[in-house]
């Protein structure tokens, strides 16, 4: 497994399909940290651009391998599971690369109004690798469907929609988005001097964590069905 998840991430660096991804997080991320920035809600905005960004990383780290090389890899492996599991993994372990990055950057500059303690590092920490999962799990599981679908999805799932629509469809509807809104609506709660709710926090979390395993176990067994 170790020795496919190196392949996987020097095949992709050798693709330089995250170049361009890259450099859009890059921007986007210089644009929201600046000089005295509030808190939560410019770790709130880095979350959300986390999150769009783990959706195209995924997408074009699942298309770096033409259909030629993927074969060649699954005869070496002989294990379709693994195969689609080592992938996972590789993903993750960028995500958690550009988590920490994106974190403690604007800490170690002093971009903040004031400085955090570890708590609330911790906390803006689990936030941003939990979009970065759910964002991985999304992209990946709309690698094969259409842009346009793709790109609706991450629209409506940033969207607050509970607060900008009063129908119950709409609302019903949300639940079946990942969950990014319903951070959304808690952060409220987050302030200079205020953290969210410890038991808001383990919701957003478990939710979070339940949806993209969903996500992943639904993917994988589609692709195996496809190898039959």
């Amino acid at each position: 497994m170790l020795s496919l998840i190196k392949y996987n991430l020097d095949y992709y660096e050798k693709s330089f399909k995250y170049i361009i991804p890259g450099l859009f997080y890059i921007v986007f991320i210089a644009i929201n940290y600046q000089t005295t920035s509030p808190v939560w809600s410019t770790y709130f905005i880095a979350a959300l651009g986390t999150f769009v960004f783990a959706n195209f990383i995924a997408t074009s780290f699942m298309t770096c391998e033409d259909i030629t090389q993927q074969g060649i890899t699954r005869l070496h492996i002989r294990n379709d599971t693994a195969f689609h599991l080592a992938k996972i993994i590789s993903l993750l372990l960028i995500m958690l690369v550009a988590c920490v990055l994106v974190v403690l950057f604007p800490v170690a500059i002093g971009f903040f109004a004031r400085s955090l303690t570890v708590t609330e590092i911790f906390v803006a920490l689990v936030i941003h690798l939990m979009l970065s999962l759910l964002g991985t799990a999304v992209g990946i599981f709309f690698t094969i469907d259409s842009f346009l679908i793709h790109a609706t999805v991450i629209l409506f799932s940033v969207m607050p929609l509970a607060a900008m629509f009063e129908s119950p469809w709409i609302i019903g509807a949300s639940y079946l988005l990942p969950p990014v809104n319903f951070l959304a609506e808690d952060m409220h709660y987050l302030s200079d001097q205020k953290l969210m709710p410890s038991y808001s926090l383990l919701v957003f979390f478990l939710y979070s964590l339940g949806y993209s395993l969903l996500l992943f176990g639904i993917y994988i067994l589609k692709e195996r069905r496809k190898r039959k």
